[in-house]
């Protein structure tokens, strides 16, 4: 497998045949790859013409192992019944094979110099410290801001309730959730009213909504009069039981900020389409 890096991205050009033989080399190679200071990982299928089933267990892992470190994936120059392979075995989207190569660049790049992350982090950030200690009487703390992809499973490990709004500006749309594991709101909303409740119901959700609108609103504020993003009023839906996974429809990488209580961890997502 032959590499070049050129800047941020580091392009694999894949041999002729996947086969048992370079599922084995790819684990290997793939610690290499990530040692590399990239941020995006082309995979070139342009030679490939057979993969075996035996392969896809190392392909995702790779793709797994790439996400977790922060950095982006696409495959590219893929050949149409190979790309029916893919697609048939469930790992195309793992894969994220584009029929465009030089347009998904573009986008990524375009992305990249919006500076959308770095902006939409600290006044979530800092609205979200302030909203919980102020309004529901529970100090959090912080944790290091992740970038993940929407199938990342973590996404959906324990969280039951979450509240949702829109975001829609003349820059991009997508949404911001803010998301409960259970015991953790429970918990926050008894701090938060005085009152023990021990399962989810209609009070617990309209809390979660009127915490979510307020950590907007202040986020909101400071957006429109830093970047003039001209962000609306906008209410939430509360979502719980099997809509949590629903929360996001974007197809680009979904800004994590966890926090941390006393009673455990939840977590505000950010998302967003340019």
């Amino acid at each position: 497998m032959n590499t070049v890096i050129n800047g941020p991205i580091m392009s694999v050009e894949f041999p002729e045949h996947l086969d048992t033989d370079f599922a084995d080399l790819l684990q290997t190679k793939a610690k290499d790859w990530l040692a590399a200071n990239v941020e995006l990982y082309a995979f070139n299928f342009k030679k490939t013409v057979s993969c075996k089933q035996t392969t896809y267990r190392s392909l995702l892992a790779v793709t797994q192992q790439i996400r977790k470190a922060g950095r982006s994936l696409v495959s590219h120059n893929v050949e149409s019944e190979l790309g029916q392979q893919f697609k048939m075995a469930g790992i195309s989207d793992a894969l994220n094979v584009t029929a465009d190569f030089e347009a998904y660049l573009k986008k990524a790049t375009n992305t990249k110099k919006s500076g959308l992350d770095v902006q939409m982090i600290n006044p979530f950030l800092e609205a979200t410290l302030m909203t919980l200690e102020g309004q529901a009487n529970t100090k959090c703390e912080a944790q290091k801001p992740q970038l993940i992809s929407l199938d990342d499973k973590s996404r959906s490990d324990d969280i039951a309730i979450a509240g949702v709004i829109s975001l829609s500006t003349e820059q991009f749309s997508g949404s911001i959730t803010l998301a409960f594991p259970e015991t953790v709101f429970l918990k926050i909303y008894e701090s938060m009213c005085g009152e023990t409740v021990t399962k989810i119901n209609e009070e617990i959700e309209d809390a979660a909504g009127e915490l979510l609108n307020i950590i907007y609103g202040s986020a909101k504020t400071k957006l429109n009069e830093q970047c003039n993003y001209k962000l609306a009023p906008a209410l939430p839906t509360i979502l719980s039981g099997e809509k949590i996974k629903i929360r996001q429809t974007t197809y680009q990488k979904i800004i994590v900020l966890p926090f941390k209580t006393d009673f455990g961890l939840f977590r505000v997502e950010i998302s967003f389409d340019p």
